[in-house]
């Protein structure tokens, strides 16, 4: 199944490969780590040109993040 879904997706896209980088991986990072994980995260749609500011990126938290709205303790 994910080898005919892989060649639809690249027939379609124009491109070649998998699709994916391999099975899934975790690891434990210190707070400081999670801190500058969470920045990349938050940052890299103004980054990468997605947006020009980060409250416009539509899956962002940074717009509750910045009206100090509460977060969820799942989050």
């Amino acid at each position: 199944m994910h080898r005919r879904y892989t060649s639809r997706v690249n027939f379609r896209e124009g491109w070649r490969g998998r699709l994916s980088q391999g099975r899934f991986a975790s690891s434990l990072i210190d707070k400081t780590h999670l801190y500058l994980a969470a920045r990349y995260v938050e940052l890299n749609p103004v980054r990468a040109k997605l947006v020009k500011k980060l409250q416009e990126y539509r899956w962002s938290s940074a717009p509750a993040h910045i009206a100090g709205r509460c977060i969820p303790d799942f989050l």
